[in-house]
């Protein structure tokens, strides 16, 4: 399978469990269980290891590759990338590594709706700029 494939795949997985979480964070009922607890844990591992994929796959190749314009869209994009890196880990501190409060649910919603839009906007910026441009650059 092809990193690009793979990828693609693996973006789709990551939009599923937001979509899953997002719905669930919204639940009293279910909001603090062990259950979403984890399921907060496998999407920050899955987007982990989907980064470190990119970074070892596609960019890598991009970065290196004999188009100054290929290249330089590729370094914007890390760049862009690095601050989300920032505001994920921050926030899977916060929230899941230390928890909230009924008093913190309200900040924990629009914490991860503002979160996971930024990492929808990644995914669809990947899909429209930089998938296609690895596929073509190969």
């Amino acid at each position: 399978m092809s990193a690009v494939l793979e990828l693609r795949r693996g973006s789709q997985d990551i939009l599923e469990m937001m979509d899953v979480l997002q719905l669930l964070v919204r639940a009293d009922h279910v909001r603090h269980t062990d259950t979403v607890q984890a399921m907060f844990v496998d999407l920050g591992e899955m987007v982990n290891r989907h980064f470190a994929l990119e970074e070892g796959t596609l960019f890598r190749n991009l970065l290196v590759h004999d188009d100054e314009d290929v290249k330089q869209v590729a370094r914007r994009f890390l760049d862009g990338k690095r601050e989300l890196k920032k505001f994920f880990k921050a926030y899977l501190h916060r929230w899941c590594e230390h928890g909230m409060s009924e008093d913190d649910c309200e900040e924990f919603i629009v914490e991860t709706d503002r979160v996971f839009a930024m990492l929808r906007r990644w995914v669809n910026d990947m899909e429209a700029r930089i998938y296609p441009l690895a596929e073509e650059a190969a």
